[in-house]
């Protein structure tokens, strides 16, 4: 519950991107474009997870904050209420089952961490409610135009 309350008093403008990381798997998929934006950007990230042992929790930078909500009632409240700018995560059916989208208005980016086709191994619906999709390949292009 710690993590849920330091996330939601943190100041609005610590908290206008935020990277969602279900696992420290995903922290291989998230480092390169986290440590990007803090070299080339002055705004601040925040990297909000629900792995205690993810690697992302431990990177120290002025312009980060992490945040550990773990994988409860405090993750379904994280995302119902979250107010930022942009939501970049690896979590696939975002509004389909328990995770919702925010009741704020916030621009959620799905980050493709599979190579494989989109219609091979994913449910018909999982990228539906992203307002953006940043796929690995072309082939995930042509499958999400195609649905």
């Amino acid at each position: 519950m710690g993590g849920y309350r330091s996330f939601k008093n943190a100041a609005i403008i610590e908290k206008q991107v935020v990277f969602y990381s279900e696992s420290g798997q995903d922290w291989h998929h998230f480092s390169p474009l986290i440590e990007g934006f803090l070299d080339n950007y002055d705004d601040k990230v925040t990297y909000v997870s629900s792995d205690p042992d993810d690697p992302g929790l431990r990177l120290k930078d002025d312009k980060l904050s992490t945040y550990f909500i773990g994988s409860g009632i405090f993750r379904i409240l994280f995302f119902q209420y979250l107010d930022a700018a942009l939501c970049v995560l690896t979590m696939m059916d975002l509004d389909n089952y328990e995770i919702k989208r925010s009741a704020n208005n916030v621009h959620y980016v799905y980050l493709f961490h599979s190579l494989t086709s989109t219609h091979m191994v994913d449910n018909a619906k999982s990228f539906d409610n992203y307002n953006s999709l940043l796929c690995a390949g072309p082939h995930q292009i042509k499958d999400i135009r195609a649905r």
